[in-house]
Parts: structure tokens; sequence; C-alpha cells
């Protein structure tokens, strides 16, 4: 026997009748973006203000995909640009995930010019053991040296998405 989509209703199959291994399956998602441009010329991390998510896991067993793509932009003698990923569960205030740069651009590119370096980044982190409200929110920096880096330049899009799976 086979049934079709069309004879699919909402909820007339749950994850106790699914075949025995079939996991990953997406519990819920979130969805969160901006055009807002931010710019430094400096080495110190700072939050790209409206590019967070919040989600609140149903499983403390369940996993956590977290996605996020930001269009960086390099000027000049900026070596690059560094990308972290913080979180805040339950509140707690924001801390970095791993202590270390998720991505480390490096972007090198004509020196002598004022010509500008731009990339699409895309990174995935994937996330645990919680059942409290959590908010993923990205930060960045210029590598090191001197120049200016931007994330959003010429009206670019930037997104962070938190999907829950079921393990």
């Amino acid at each position: 026997n086979s049934v079709d989509s069309a004879e699919l209703i909402d909820g007339a199959i749950d994850t106790s009748h699914l075949a025995s291994g079939v996991g990953g399956i997406a519990i819920q998602h979130r969805y969160s973006s901006t055009r807002t441009q931010y710019v430094s010329t400096s080495t110190t991390a700072a939050a790209v203000a409206n590019l967070a998510v919040t989600i609140t896991p149903t499983d403390a067993t369940n996993n956590l995909l977290v996605t996020v793509g930001v269009a960086i932009n390099r000027r000049q003698t900026a070596t690059g640009t560094r990308l972290w990923l913080y979180r805040d569960i339950g509140g707690a205030g924001f801390t970095i995930m791993d202590g270390i740069p998720i991505i480390y651009y490096g972007g090198y590119g004509n020196e002598d010019t004022i010509s500008d370096a731009h990339n699409n980044v895309f990174f995935q982190y994937l996330d645990y053991d919680s059942t409290s409200v959590v908010t993923y929110k990205l930060y960045y920096a210029l590598s090191n040296g001197s120049g200016t880096v931007k994330i959003n330049s010429n009206g670019s899009l930037s997104t962070i998405t938190a999907t829950e799976h079921k393990v």
C-alpha cells in the first residue's frame, strides 16, 4: 500500500510510528535576518545587534543546529574579519561559544588601492543539552592590523537560523 501526500493531514503520523533509525526530524525552526550595516575598525568583538535568534528547545536530548550566513566587506588594508557565535541560556548573559573565533577569514586583497573584498561566509554550529530559552547572536571584529570591516555593506543580507532536531 502507498499513501500520497494529498492523503496526509498534519499530525496524521507521529514519531512513534516511524521506522527505527529515522531521526533528525526538525521539531521547530527560528529565523532572523538584517540588512543593517555594521562597521568596525577595532579588533575588539562587537555584536551584530540585529542578527540574533531565540529558540526554546522542547527536549534536552534534542540538538539545535545554528546556521549563520553573513555578508562581509573588507576595505583596503584590513587583513580580515573574525566571527564568533555567542549564546545566552535562560537570560544568564551572553558568552562566547568555545572561546575562539568560529571563523577566521583572511580576505587579503590589493592593499595599494581602495578596492574592497566582498564575501559571503556561512557556518553551522551544533548545540545541545538545554530546555531553557536560548538566544544566539553573531559578533565580529577586525582580524588584526588596521583598516575597516563591514557587515552588510551595500544593502547585503545576513541571516541566522536555529532548528531543533529530534535525535
